[in-house]
This record gives C-alpha cells, structure tokens and sequence, in this order.
C-alpha cells in the first residue's frame, strides 16, 4: 500500500522547531547521561554498579513510554500528550534534585524517563509524517549531536561548580522552554491518501523486515548506551578532570556531525547498507579500544 501525506503543516518551518525542541529534551538526559552517572558515583559515593543500575531505570521508562505512545500516536492528540510529556519530565528531573537516597533516585530517574520518551515517540511521529521524513529526520539528528555536544560540557561544568542537582534541574528547565514551542506541532496525524495497494503476503514480509529491524536496533543500543554511559568514568580511571572529558565526548559529538554528512553522501552514491556497514564496523572498534585499549590516546580518538 503506498500512501501519500497532504498535511503540509508538518514540512513547515515552526513544526521544525518543535520538533527539535522535543528531540533535544526527550534526548536530554541521554546525552549527558556519562557526567550523571560520575556525579552519582562521585557526590553520593554509591557504587558504579548501582549508578548503572539507577541509569537503567530511566532507560526503561524511556523505552516503556517510547513504545507505548508510539502504539496509539495516531489517535491521541499529540500537543496533549507533549504537555503531559513535558510535566512529566519537569517532575522527574526536580524529584531527581530533591532525591535522598538510591531508591528514590532510582524511581524519580525513572518518572524522568517516561516523559522523555514520551517527548521522543512525538518527535518520530512528527518527523513520519513530512513529506522527505528521511531527510527531516538527518536534519534534526545532526541539530541533536550539535545540541549534545554543547549539552554535555556544560552538564560538566554545572556538576563542578554546584552540584549533581543543577544538572538535573537544567534538564527540568530545558523541558519548561518546550511549552513555548507546543503549538508548533500538529495536532493529529497528518491526513492520507491511498493511491495502489499492495498484496497481503508483501504486507506480512514488510513486518517481519520491521521486527528484525528493531531487534538489531534493540542490539545496536544496549551495547552503545551500556558504554556511552561509562564514558566519564573511564575518563577518570585515566586521571582526566571532568571538564576535560567533556570537552573531549562534546568533541566527539561535532565529529559525529561529520560521520552524519559522509553518511549522507555515501546513501547518495552508493545506497543505505554502505552507510550503516561502515558506521556499525567503527563502532564496534571504538568499543573494543575503550575496553581494551586503556590509554588517554585511545579515549582521545
């Protein structure tokens, strides 16, 4: 079944907007979740094993959110649930703040990731529904890294200077500036038009494409975010101050910019699989350095 979308207000400059505000506050946490899990280890003197486990939490409200606003994004009035979204955000964050104690860490972590996936399942839907989702979506991935890379240095500079608290309350206040931007984002799915239809059996090879695809995801970011997240810890282990590691991963994140853009010209020239052979081969031995490697110079490049 091919579909074409008649919404025009979904390629419109201020939908842009919204839509990168929502990706920057349901990736907000994400993003400078190292220097979150070396502020917890460090200012609360618990164990790297349990900040990672406190970490998980969140990730989970994130995925469990995620999913299930995504199951009925097309019937429920997606300014409503960014509202909600962004409440929910706004709660966790200052729960996170006020927080004595790894339970109730644990749980407002939790409560924050809820609303941030919910903010993320919004984002993708919105994205889905212009008319070059494809390019939408590159362009606002790398407006993500570029945000990321400044989120996280700051993030560092912030838990220096005041405290794990005035990181989680700089997540609750990028998550107040997204109410100003709501009414950017349609309301309901954009309305379609059918114009072939394809058999059945095309139907059911399509979806079993999908959930192949979203187990590899599934795959692809355990492992990234299991590492990602030790970042600033590894860092330290290699006698860095916090400062300078984030510095060095805000780095990292405008040279992600580049990868994007020969991502994007390799998709042109040569089709999708080089892009992701390519991107999945270096990650996988940037991996294996950090693991192995156990020197500045590695962590560095």
């Amino acid at each position: 079944m091919r579909i074409i979308r008649t919404n025009s207000s979904y390629d419109s400059k201020l939908c842009l907007i919204g839509m990168l505000v929502l990706a920057f506050i349901g990736n907000g946490g994400v993003v400078i979740q190292p220097m979150l899990l070396g502020g917890m280890v460090d200012e609360l003197g618990i164990s790297e094993r349990l900040a990672g486990i406190i970490v998980t939490y969140e990730m989970l409200g994130f995925a469990f959110s995620a999913l299930l606003a995504s199951a009925c994004i097309h019937i429920i009035n997606r300014r409503l649930l960014s509202v909600i979204a962004l409440m929910v955000v706004i709660i966790g964050n200052i729960a996170s703040a006020l927080a004595e104690g790894e339970f109730l860490l644990g749980v407002a972590r939790f409560i924050a990731g809820l609303g941030a996936g919910s903010c993320v399942a919004v984002f993708n839907a919105t994205v889905a529904g212009c008319k070059a989702p494809d390019k939408r979506f590159a362009q606002i991935i790398v407006m993500v890294m570029l945000y990321g890379g400044i989120a996280i240095y700051f993030a560092a500079l912030l838990i220096d200077a005041f405290g794990l608290w005035a990181a989680f309350i700089s997540l609750a206040v990028l998550a107040c500036i997204g109410f100003l931007t709501i009414s950017f984002i349609p309301e309901r799915a954009p309305e379609k038009r059918i114009i072939s239809t394809a058999n059945h059996s095309g139907d059911r090879t399509r979806y079993v494409y999908v959930v192949a695809l979203l187990f590899g995801y599934f795959l692809l970011y355990a492992g990234h975010m299991a590492v990602w997240s030790y970042e600033e810890r590894i860092g330290v282990a290699l006698g860095l101050n916090r400062e300078t590691i984030g510095g060095i991963l805000g780095s990292a994140m405008f040279f992600g910019v580049m990868g994007a853009s020969l991502a994007i010209y390799l998709d042109m020239r040569f089709g999708r699989a080089w892009p992701q052979i390519i991107s999945l081969s270096l990650s996988i031995v940037a991996a294996l350095s950090l693991v192995y490697g156990d020197h500045l110079f590695v962590y560095m490049f």
